[in-house]
């Protein structure tokens, strides 16, 4: 019954009734004026011509074309050789507390609430059927009884946990409900040995059952303000330290271990964060194209990973423009690519890359942007299938996204 999709929505009726709680706050991206990517604008004067919006009270059934769109967002990604291959989907889910929250006023109320969003949660983690799940914006406190639903699916999880260090508040401020990153997983396809929280970044460590490599894992939700380049950029190299250190202790060379770095990075691929990850360091001298004037690091920064971005652009790769993967309601809504999955090439081998948005999502969400009817998020999930290979000699870095030798085919699923 766990694997009946259509059982999935009865299942979490119950949940509807669930209440809201307090969280952290959360800045509109667009309210920074982060970069857009251009994909089009399908109107030029959207108060005209934008559909009245629906009922708010007592919705129980949406558009036809909905549900169509909703499926297509659902859809599985194919893992053909279990016990060479895992798939892995990364995915800012929108807060649980969206609801109470000021920003997004053109998302009517139904849409917003939890009650409304959990099952369309629910329906897409067993659709896309990932082994792993890097997850952000996954509330602390109400974890347990949000995500009961997991032993069903087949899931275990690293629940989400606050690595910050405490902040003096205001005497008698209420407490907050923290959203944070999470790992989703199929215990029966990877063993847990290794986790740690920071404040920006969940990490983990698993041993893939079938073919016993190590896979280390990072589920990053980076600083959001665009001027605060170095913040992003210290978050990025605290969570490879520790990955190393892990590694270190262990006695275990960074190339001989499959490592994945996702998430959340609120910048673009121009950014002082994809550079650093992109090309193993980073100097003093770079300066991010959204923040000119800020220095991202005092005296330059390098990490010892060999990590190539899975939806880079290039002449041989599986897209010739990058995707979009954010797309925040607005009068003219528009698209923006943030979310990144970074991979270690020399251990894996990408075998599928998950188009964020199909041709029909993105028609659909020009004129309203997301979350919408058929998406409970402002954000898409990114992520694909690996094969995993025997670790190999490293002949250079692999920059700009490049690759050694013959480039492989890649599906777009």
């Amino acid at each position: 019954a766990s694997r009946c999709r259509l059982s999935l929505r009865e299942r979490c009726g119950a949940c509807r009734a669930m209440g809201l709680g307090r969280t952290m706050e959360y800045e509109s991206l667009l309210s920074y004026g982060l970069p857009l990517v251009d994909v089009g604008v399908a109107c030029r004067d959207p108060p005209a011509c934008l559909p009245a919006p629906p009922e708010t009270s007592g919705r129980e059934v949406i558009s036809g074309k909905a549900q169509e769109l909703m499926r297509a967002m659902c859809r599985a990604l194919p893992v053909r050789n279990p016990e060479r291959e895992v798939s892995i989907v990364s995915f800012n889910m929108l807060l649980k507390g969206f609801e109470s929250k000021a920003y997004y006023p053109e998302v009517e109320s139904q849409l917003r609430s939890w009650a409304w969003r959990k099952p369309r949660l629910v329906e897409l983690l067993g659709g896309l059927d990932a082994d792993l799940y890097c997850m952000q914006e996954v509330e602390i406190d109400s974890f347990d009884e949000e995500f009961a639903f997991l032993a069903d699916l087949g899931y275990a999880a690293v629940a989400p946990q606050d690595g910050s260090k405490p902040k003096k508040r205001p005497a008698g401020a209420p407490p907050r409900d923290l959203a944070k990153c999470a790992f989703l997983y199929k215990p029966h396809r990877l063993e847990l040995v290794w986790q740690e929280c920071r404040s920006r970044a969940a990490l983990a460590a698993f041993r893939h059952a079938a073919s016993g490599q190590l896979l280390y894992v990072a589920s990053c939700h980076l600083e959001g303000d665009p001027s605060k380049v170095a913040e992003r950029v210290s978050q990025t190299k605290s969570a490879l330290e520790r990955i190393a250190f892990d590694q270190h202790r262990r006695g275990i060379e960074a190339g001989d271990c499959c490592l994945v770095f996702a998430g959340d990075f609120n910048c673009d691929e121009g950014s002082a964060v994809c550079r650093l990850l992109g090309d193993g360091e980073l100097s003093r001298d770079f300066r991010d194209p959204w923040a000119p004037d800020v220095e991202p690091t005092k005296e330059g920064c390098s990490h010892g990973f060999v990590l190539q971005d899975l939806y880079a652009r290039t002449g041989s790769g599986p897209f010739r423009r990058r995707p979009p993967t954010f797309c925040a309601p607005a009068r003219r809504p528009n698209f923006a690519a943030i979310d990144f999955v970074f991979f270690s090439p020399l251990t894996l081998r990408r075998v599928a890359v998950r188009e964020p948005f199909t041709e029909e999502q993105l028609e659909a969400t020009r004129a309203v942007g997301v979350p919408s009817e058929w998406h409970f998020s402002d954000h898409v999930p990114v992520g694909g299938v690996f094969e995993i290979t025997s670790a190999a000699p490293q002949h250079g870095r692999l920059k700009g996204g490049s690759k050694r030798g013959r480039e492989q085919v890649v599906d777009v699923v």
